[in-house]
C-alpha cells in the first residue's frame, strides 16, 4: 500500500476519534455534574450517615456476579456478531442475555428485599428503609447498567447513551434536595428514584428489542464466552469494592464517608480513559473478527492512550492543588479525606492504559488479565499494611492503589507483549 494511503485516517479512525471525543464529552457533563451532587450530598449529611448508606450500597458491587457471565458474554460477542453480518444471531443472543438478566436481577433484587424485611423484624427501622429502597438498584446493577447498556454498541447508539449519561447525572442533581430534606431516608429514596428513572430510560431508548427467550443453546454460548470475562471482571471490579470493606474495617463507618471525597475524586479525572475504553472495546472485537491478529488492535488504540494520559495528567495536577481549598471552602465537615483524595486522584493516572487491556477480552485470554489483576490486589493488600491502613490513616489506602495498580499494568504490557510476539495458536 502506498505510504500516502497508509498515512490517511481512515473512516473508522475518523469515527473512533469522534465517538471517543462525544462520548467523554458526555462523561464530562455528568461527571461535574454528579461532582456537585457529591458534593451537596457529603454536605448535607454526616461522615458516618454516608458511611452507613454506602456500606448498605456496596451490595450493587456485588450483585452483577450471580449473572454467571451471560451478559459479560453478550457484551463481547453482539458486536463480534454484528461486525460479522449475522444479525439473527445477535438478536437470539440478546434475547436469552435479556430473559436471564430479569431472573438473576430480579433474585437478587428479592435478596435484598429479604434483608430489609429481617432488619424490620429487628426493630431496626432505618436499615430496613435502606435495604429495601436499594432492592430497585441492584435490580439496576444487573439488568440496567450491565444487560441495556450492552445493547448499545454503535455509533448512533453510543450517541443514545451519551445523552443517557447527561440525563441521569442532572436528574441525581435534581434530587439532591431529598437528602437536605430527610438524611438517610433522602439518601434512600434519592438512590431508589435514580434507579427507577435509569431503568426506564434504558429501555425505552434500547436500540436492539428483542422478545425474552431462554433457551439453552444461546445461554450455553454466552456462558462459555462469558463465564471468564465475569470472574476477570469481578474480580478487577471487586478490587474496589475491598478498598471500601477494608476501610469500613479498619476507619470504620466515619472513616468510610470522609473516603466518599476520594472515590468521587478518582473517578471524576479519570472519565476520558473509561470513556475511551467503552469505545473502542467494541470496534476491537469487530477488528479481530475481521483480521484474527493482535497488531492491529494495538495500533487502533495506543495513540488514543497516550492523548488520553496526557490530559488525564493535567486534570490530576490541576485538581491536586485545589481540592484543598475546594474542599475547606465547600466541604469543611470533610477534611480530613482531603489527602486521601488527593492520592486517589494521583492512583487514576496508571488507569489511562486500561483500553489496551481490551486485546485480553477480545482474543479470550482473561487467564492472562486475571494474572496481572491478582497480582496487583496482592501487591495493593501488601503495600496497604506496610503504609498503615490499618491504623485509620486514609491516605494509605490510595497510596496503596497507585502502587498495585501500576504492578498491574505493568504486568499487563509485559503479557500484551508477549502475545503479540507468540500468538495464541487457538
Amino acid at each position: 500500500m502506498p505510504a500516502a494511503a497508509q498515512a490517511a485516517p481512515t473512516p473508522r479512525s475518523r469515527s473512533l476519534r469522534r465517538l471517543t471525543a462525544e462520548w467523554a464529552g458526555s462523561n464530562l457533563v455528568s461527571s461535574f455534574a454528579r461532582l456537585a451532587g457529591g458534593l451537596l450530598v457529603s454536605r448535607a449529611v454526616a461522615p458516618s450517615v454516608l458511611g452507613l448508606f454506602n456500606s448498605i450500597s456496596l451490595a450493587c458491587g456485588y450483585a452483577p456476579f450471580f449473572q454467571l457471565g451471560v451478559v459479560n458474554g453478550l457484551n463481547r460477542d453482539l458486536p463480534y456478531h454484528i461486525g460479522t453480518g449475522d444479525w439473527p444471531r445477535a438478536r437470539e443472543l440478546a434475547a436469552a442475555a435479556q430473559a436471564w438478566a430479569l431472573i438473576t436481577g430480579g433474585f437478587c433484587a428479592f435478596v435484598t428485599l429479604g434483608i430489609g424485611g429481617w432488619q424490620l423484624l429487628g426493630g431496626r427501622g432505618d436499615l430496613a428503609f435502606g435495604w429495601t429502597t436499594i432492592s430497585l438498584s441492584v435490580f439496576m446493577a444487573v439488568f440496567g447498567q450491565m444487560y441495556l447498556q450492552s445493547l448499545f454498541r454503535t455509533h448512533s447508539d453510543f450517541s443514545r447513551l451519551a445523552a443517557y449519561n447527561v440525563i441521569q447525572a442532572l436528574v441525581s442533581l435534581a434530587l439532591v434536595p431529598l437528602v437536605w430534606a430527610f438524611g438517610f431516608h433522602g439518601l434512600c429514596g434519592r438512590a431508589f428514584l435514580i434507579a427507577a428513572s435509569s431503568l426506564m430510560l434504558l429501555w425505552r431508548w434500547r436500540p436492539l428489542k428483542v422478545a425474552f427467550r431462554l433457551r439453552w443453546e444461546p445461554v450455553r454460548q454466552l456462558l462459555k464466552t462469558g463465564i471468564p470475562l465475569l470472574v476477570v471482571g469481578q474480580i478487577y471490579a471487586w478490587w474496589t469494592v475491598l478498598d471500601s470493606t477494608l476501610v469500613l474495617r479498619y476507619a470504620g463507618t466515619e472513616g468510610l464517608g470522609l473516603y466518599a471525597l476520594a472515590a468521587l475524586a478518582g473517578p471524576t479525572v479519570g472519565m476520558v480513559p473509561h470513556a475511551l475504553s467503552q469505545v473502542v472495546y467494541p470496534r476491537m472485537a469487530e477488528e479481530y473478527g475481521r483480521t484474527r491478529h493482535i497488531r492491529p488492535l494495538l495500533r487502533m488504540v495506543w495513540s488514543p492512550v497516550l492523548q488520553s494520559f496526557a490530559v488525564t495528567a493535567l486534570l490530576v495536577a490541576v485538581s491536586w492543588v485545589a481540592l484543598p481549598y475546594a474542599v475547606r471552602m465547600i466541604l469543611p465537615k470533610y477534611v480530613g479525606g482531603i489527602q486521601a483524595a488527593q492520592w486517589s486522584l494521583v492512583a487514576t493516572l496508571p488507569l489511562t492504559f486500561m483500553p489496551v487491556n481490551n486485546v485480553f477480552n477480545v482474543v479470550k485470554r482473561q487467564d492472562l488479565l486475571g494474572a496481572a489483576i491478582a497480582f496487583g490486589m496482592a501487591v495493593y493488600v501488601g503495600v496497604m499494611f506496610l503504609l498503615g491502613g490499618t491504623h485509620a490513616r486514609l491516605a494509605a489506602f490510595p497510596q496503596a492503589m497507585l502502587v498495585g495498580r501500576v504492578c498491574f499494568i505493568s504486568l499487563c504490557v509485559l503479557l500484551i507483549t508477549r502475545l503479540r510476539l507468540h500468538p495464541d495458536p487457538r
